[in-house]
């Protein structure tokens, strides 16, 4: 099992970290929860419309974050990179970090099925079960 997270590797990355609209894109993940909260308008659906993966991005940058967001109080981070074509889906590592976090959306659907973790719809506090570790094949 690998130590670090999709989201620590997305702010390990020094392309990414090297331009201006990474600082950008992390000053606004950090200002949302409060007032905001994680509302639709920060986002874009790169998935299906039935899973919770989407992007968060700044209008003018090619810097995409993918996450899954839950409610205006619940987000998952993943990782991301540079969109410098115009689908994800023609770049290899970008279309990987959405099939993980689609995998990530898929295990915590069953996850709440099996009792395992509960999300709480007003707080969007994860509580679980019991230790809650799981990998995603890439």
């Amino acid at each position: 099992m690998e130590n670090e997270s999709e989201f620590e590797k997305f702010l390990s990355n020094q392309d990414l970290r090297s331009r201006v609209e990474f600082n950008e894109l992390i000053a606004l993940l950090q200002r949302m929860y409060e007032p905001f909260g994680f509302q639709q308008r920060f986002f874009r659906f790169e998935e299906k419309p039935t899973d919770s993966v989407e992007a968060l991005s700044r209008e003018s940058g090619p810097i995409r974050l993918y996450c899954c967001r839950w409610t205006e109080r619940t987000l998952i981070l993943g990782n991301g990179g540079l969109k410098l074509v115009p689908r994800y889906q023609d770049d290899p590592h970008l279309l990987a970090c959405v099939d993980r976090m689609a995998a990530v959306h898929d295990r915590f659907i069953l996850a709440q099925r099996e009792a395992e973790i509960h999300i709480d719809q007003d707080s969007g506090r994860i509580e679980f079960e019991k230790d809650f570790v799981f990998e995603v094949d890439d």
